[in-house]
């Protein structure tokens, strides 16, 4: 075995003359270093060492893929090694094995994109602790998911955040802005806690949007006419089955996705007392919750029932009847219906824009100005008693109800026609 100081120039010449069978050099100066050269005319950079009487190889690499002064610089690392006590070969192999648990974690984390971070989120968690959770996930997928589409979560950082919801912002959507970050910022924190990711871009940023005010829109007299005319108007760009819908919202003072997503079998209509019962499953605030129905409310229905297919089960189904037969509108169609017929100037037919919850409003404020008790209207909107009211409040409320939405629908009709209706008596409690 030659020992000689390696050069450049000396492996080089080595390479054009492949030996008959390997060989092996040994540079002087530089123990346990060998170089291998093999028949084909491979050359290999090798670090001999014994552990005990055995001896043992590691492979540094091939020249001249590996230079003469990568393999010195190996070469004086493990001899480094050796010398304090460490078996170069079980270092070697623990850090392939640490390179390749590195690769396997980001060919992990490239694979883990915002759909699967909203996809755990929605069926682990908001399926279960959200109202609408269906809602919430497709503001997710629209808002943030395609924005980010394809990128993996791991190279995003507070900066896109803040830019995405910029985007938002600039559109002066500044609610949806602040919803956005509620939500994902929800939903990346969930999603943290799984070991799904590592970071929450939306981490500590505020509303975008900033601080909002209560929403107090509610329809005058004048203004209610003019709705109700307007739903009648076959010019308005609104299908038969939304303008019924936002017509019982403004009837029963109920909320909009509760009146969009109920079923004929919550109602009874042929009793001398008609009722809608809504289940906790679908009652915003998770408690049933009984609706007396109004002899407009009724016609109103009996209205619907004509625009609905009879196998259908929902008031106000979905447009796709082959493929979501037994499925609703969505809330976001009476929004939407609205939002269609605005003028250049923002207005609805004429008076300034209003949402479908805000006819819920109008309702409830008209039934306080005719001198319904605020208690009874309370009751009507099936807002949730505190702890101490349901201990001690075992009433139903039925016939207050009953009365205020009678009370109310006649009321109503009065507007329409454009007649005056005075206020009424205060409801008494009835008896228990």
């Amino acid at each position: 075995m030659s020992r000689k100081v390696w050069t450049e120039v000396w492996l080089k010449s080595l390479g054009k003359k492949p030996p008959p069978q390997r060989r092996d050099y040994t540079e002087a100066g530089r123990r346990g270093l060998m170089l291998r050269h093999h028949p084909g005319g491979a050359l290999a950079f090798v670090v001999r060492y014994h552990r005990g009487t055995e001896q043992v190889l590691v492979q540094i690499g091939n020249y001249p893929e590996i230079s003469l002064e990568q393999a010195h610089d190996a070469h004086t690392a493990i001899r480094r090694q050796l010398a304090a006590g460490l078996d170069p070969a079980e270092e070697l192999e623990r850090e392939k094995r640490a390179r390749q648990a590195a690769s396997e974690r980001r060919r992990t984390d490239d694979a883990v994109t915002v759909r699967n971070v909203i996809a755990e989120w929605g069926w682990h968690f908001a399926r279960r602790e959200r109202k609408r959770p269906r809602e919430a996930v497709r503001l997710l997928k629209v808002y943030v998911a395609q924005p980010w589409k394809g990128q993996p979560v791991r190279d995003l950082v507070k900066r896109d955040a803040v830019l995405l919801l910029d985007r938002i912002t600039a559109r002066g959507s500044l609610v949806m802005a602040n919803r956005i970050r509620d939500l994902a910022n929800q939903a990346f924190n969930f999603a943290i806690g799984r070991d799904l990711i590592e970071a929450n871009p939306f981490a500590g940023i505020k509303k975008p949007g900033g601080a909002e005010a209560a929403k107090e829109r509610a329809l005058n007299a004048d203004e209610l006419r003019t709705f109700w005319q307007r739903l009648e108007a076959p010019e308005t760009k609104m299908s038969p089955i939304v303008r019924l819908a936002l017509k019982l919202i403004l009837v029963t003072a109920q909320r909009p996705g509760e009146v969009i997503g109920a079923r004929w079998e919550e109602f009874d209509l042929a009793a001398d007392a008609p009722l809608w019962r809504i289940p906790a499953a679908r009652a915003k605030n998770g408690k049933a919750h009984e609706v007396p129905l109004s002899d407009l409310a009724v016609e109103i229905l009996g209205q619907m029932r004509t625009q609905v297919d009879g196998e259908r089960p929902c008031i106000a189904p979905s447009h796709m009847s082959q493929l979501a037969a037994d499925e609703s509108l969505s809330e976001r169609a009476l929004s939407r219906a609205l939002r269609n017929n605005h003028d250049d100037d923002g207005k609805l037919f004429g008076v300034p824009a209003f949402t479908p919850h805000d006819l819920r409003r109008s309702a409830a404020t008209q039934m306080t100005l005719l001198g319904i008790q605020r208690l009874h209207v309370a009751k009507v909107l099936g807002h949730a008693d505190s702890d101490i009211t349901a201990v001690y409040d075992r009433s139903t409320y039925e016939v207050e109800k009953r009365v205020a939405l009678q009370t109310w629908a006649d009321h109503l009709r009065a507007i329409i026609a454009g007649k005056k209706s005075g206020k009424v008596a205060p409801i008494r409690k009835s008896a228990a």
